[in-house]
Formats: C-alpha cells, sequence, structure tokens
C-alpha cells in the first residue's frame, strides 16, 4: 500500500450529481454502521502511523462538512465569496474531537446531511454555477463542490463520504475518500481486537 492516508485507491470526481447527492444522504447511516460496536480503545485506534484515531475522524468529519455547509450557503446569498480555509489538523487535536463520544458528532451529522443535501436539490441549473474562492485552490463551483473533486486532495466538503456498498470497496467510484478511512480503520480494529497503542502496518 503505497499511501496509508487513502488506504482503499484513489477517488473519482466526475460522477453525475444525483449520485454524489444519494451517497451524500446515505453518509450518517453508514457512518453509523461503519463504528457500530466498537468500543474506546477501538476508537482511539490511529488508522496509519502517526494518523488520527477513528473518534478523530468522526468528529473532524463534522468539522469539515460544517465549513462546506456553510461555504454553500455564501456562494449561493454572496458573490464569489472568498471563504477562510480552516487548520484541520489543530482542530483535530483538540479536547473535544479526541475524548467526546462519536455520538455527538453522528447526531450533527445526520442533521446537517439533510439540511445540506436539502438544499443541493433546490438548486436552479445557474445556482450551480455559483461559486466561491478558496484561498488555496481558487474558485470552487457548487457544481464541483458536490462533486468533491475539486478540493481534494485537501478535505473538501464531501470528501468525507464513503461508498461502500456491500463487495464493492474499492472497485466503485468512490470520489470522497474519508469514508473509506472510516470502514478501513473500523474494520482493522474489529479484525484486530487492538488497543490505543495500535500502528496499521
Amino acid at each position: 500500500m503505497s499511501d496509508l492516508r487513502y488506504p482503499i485507491g484513489p477517488e473519482t470526481s466526475d460522477m453525475p450529481i444525483a449520485d454524489a447527492l444519494r451517497i451524500h444522504a446515505e453518509a450518517p447511516a453508514r457512518f453509523r454502521e461503519a463504528v457500530r460496536g466498537l468500543n474506546d480503545a477501538q476508537l482511539d485506534t490511529p488508522y496509519r502511523p502517526g494518523g488520527w484515531t477513528v473518534r478523530q475522524v468522526i468528529h473532524h468529519m463534522v468539522d469539515s462538512h460544517m465549513n462546506g455547509y456553510c461555504r454553500t450557503r455564501f456562494a449561493l446569498t454572496e458573490e464569489e465569496p472568498a471563504i477562510k480555509a480552516y487548520d484541520e489538523k489543530a482542530w483535530a487535536e483538540l479536547a473535544d474531537a479526541r475524548t467526546l463520544p462519536v455520538e455527538v458528532s453522528l447526531g450533527v451529522f445526520e442533521g446537517l446531511e439533510h439540511r445540506w443535501v436539502e438544499l443541493f436539490r433546490s438548486l436552479t441549473d445557474e445556482q450551480w454555477k455559483r461559486a466561491y474562492k478558496h484561498p488555496e485552490r481558487g474558485v470552487v463551483t457548487l457544481e464541483a463542490q458536490a462533486r468533491g473533486g475539486s478540493e481534494r486532495p485537501a478535505d473538501s466538503s464531501f470528501e468525507h463520504l464513503i461508498r461502500s456498498e456491500a463487495g464493492t470497496a474499492g472497485t466503485g467510484p468512490c470520489p470522497l475518500p474519508c469514508e473509506r478511512r472510516i470502514a478501513t480503520m473500523a474494520a482493522i480494529a474489529t479484525l484486530h481486537h487492538v488497543g490505543p497503542d495500535f500502528k496499521a502496518p
């Protein structure tokens, strides 16, 4: 495995909007399933050497999607607003991201995704062309944001969804890598019954 940050292979960014939104809408239930039954020691297991724990990634996913949701709303109500990036690594090291139960963020995620998906589904053709300016990646349209590819490899609004349908992990289109990370981490923790000192091979 050449890059443990993306353990199930490369992502794509050209899927139809309808498919991206379907994945987005299904994400809360898939994330719940990915961590179902994990104990605290397993949730505090890093998915790669020096990487975040399962718990940190769950909380980070909500941080990222909250930022992405706000970017969408700014783009719809302002003319190419300049958005502010956030220090994801620093946020992930804050006490709440390291210690709070994952249920806290899973609950937030359900409501947030419902609002975001419904907002995207309401957009007109013209509104999909609206955009914001990212300090590192330049102008990002809402269509590109929804598909998730334009902002990769940084953590974009849709980078935290997964397509982990039974039997297709690593073979179907997976534009949004963090969901694959969750599936991989959960599988590692469950199979090895490991504690917080476990390091992914």
